[in-house]
């Protein structure tokens, strides 16, 4: 029984351990959504959202290794509804906060693509990062009697008028938004998943100690 509490008690710490380090991944993750952003709000409600549930999770998780370290049966149980709260709420902020990748990559480009008519240079490190040419293609740039920008060709060479990129920048963009969608729901999940097993270690841990205590008392 004592060799079975150790491991549990083990398991529990290095889960806690675990979540508070992904914890601050995420807040980082977060904190450079928010540099990046440029005051976007389709991208900064979700990023504060995100990164105060992370900071909070990494204090809790944190709270929890020093709970197991002191082996108290009533802050277990605290810490473990706290847990189950932070989960709760980790869960709600993915369905209803979550960063609308592909509305967000329309916004750039737009954007980008407006201010081209009165800055031609407006487009060109989107051009030139993403390999794609306009919003939606390289007859953009004739439909509003503009010349194809240098940008716009492979390796910024304009000698070969052939070699260009064909894919609009909204398309290309979009796409490699989509990816960070995608990314950014396993993380997520498997935030929600360490929390998870890391409450249910801690419960049964928690549960044994409670009843090792009533069994001292009761001898």
């Amino acid at each position: 029984m004592a060799c079975a509490t150790s491991v549990l008690r083990c398991l529990a710490f290095s889960l806690n351990f675990i979540t508070c380090m992904f914890g601050i991944l995420v807040a980082g993750s977060c904190i450079y959504s928010l540099i990046v952003s440029n005051g976007s709000d389709i991208i900064t409600v979700p990023s504060v959202s995100g990164l105060t549930l992370s900071i909070i999770l990494a204090f809790s998780a944190g709270l929890g290794c020093f709970i197991v370290s002191q082996n108290t049966t009533r802050l277990m149980w605290t810490y473990l509804t706290l847990m189950i709260l932070l989960m709760v709420a980790q869960i709600v902020a993915i369905f209803f906060a979550s960063i609308d990748f592909r509305t967000l990559a329309y916004k750039v480009v737009s954007n980008a693509w407006d201010a081209q008519i009165v800055d031609p240079s407006a487009m060109a490190s989107y051009e030139i990062q993403f390999e794609c040419c306009g919003k939606f293609g390289p007859t953009d740039y004739r439909n509003f009697g503009q010349d194809m920008p240098i940008s716009c060709y492979t390796n910024g060479n304009s000698t070969d008028a052939n070699d260009y990129f064909t894919t609009g920048c909204l398309e290309k963009i979009t796409s490699l938004f989509a990816i960070g969608e995608d990314l950014e729901k396993i993380s997520n999940w498997l935030l929600i998943g360490l929390e998870g097993a890391s409450s249910l270690v801690f419960g049964i841990y928690a549960v044994s100690q409670t009843n090792l205590e009533r069994r001292k008392n009761y001898y």
